[in-house]
């Protein structure tokens, strides 16, 4: 940069990995990140392939929304696509909302050469 000293700030944040087991075996997961004093994010909502279709998505997910009222939380968000039907159909009947397009893009960094 420009002879200009920037400060760096690393700040942690609260973040739960959260997993369902039955008989001692995960069945499904979630992660809930804390953004702000009542911002949250759920991320990464998982669900084996043979506990599919029982409705153990919206008990994670109805977990999560339980944690984050708990913490005084006044908005959650998600990152799904509609091409995600399941998850989207998840997230739609608890009453999510769409609210921005977004592209997700990616960097493989064994291939990665930075520009001088």
């Amino acid at each position: 940069m420009s002879g200009e000293e920037l400060e760096v700030e690393v700040e942690a944040r609260e973040c739960w990995s959260i997993s369902f087991r039955c008989q001692g075996r995960e069945v499904a997961r979630v992660q809930l990140h804390r953004h702000s004093e009542d911002v949250f994010e759920v991320v990464d909502l998982y669900v084996v392939s043979e506990w599919r279709g029982r409705g153990l998505a919206r008990h994670v997910l109805a977990h999560c929304l339980d944690l984050v009222r708990a913490r005084g939380g006044r908005m959650v968000v998600a990152h799904t696509s509609p091409d995600n039907a399941p998850a989207f159909r998840v997230f739609s009947r608890q009453g999510f909302l769409p609210c921005l397009p977004e592209l997700h893009l990616e960097l493989h960094l064994d291939h990665h050469r930075p520009h001088p």
